[in-house]
């Protein structure tokens, strides 16, 4: 399951984050998405999805949204 699969209010915890890109991941990680830490799906628009993570709010796009892999 990847964070782009949450409905709106649902929550997950990261187990990876699966981006080829070093800078990308470190982006995300910088942000606070980082294995084990809860997140939250806020909203989601055509293309991109809000997620709320360490009480901060970030909107990211979709295809990053699916290199976020979750816990089942």
């Amino acid at each position: 399951m990847t964070a782009k699969n949450l409905k709106v209010k649902e929550t997950g915890i990261i187990k990876e984050l699966a981006f080829d890109n070093k800078k990308q991941r470190q982006r995300m990680m910088d942000l606070g998405f980082l294995p084990n830490v809860k997140i939250k799906c806020y909203a989601k628009t055509y293309g991109s999805t809000a997620f709320v993570v360490k009480e901060s709010m970030f909107g990211i796009r979709n295809q990053d949204a699916e290199m976020i892999i979750l816990y089942k």
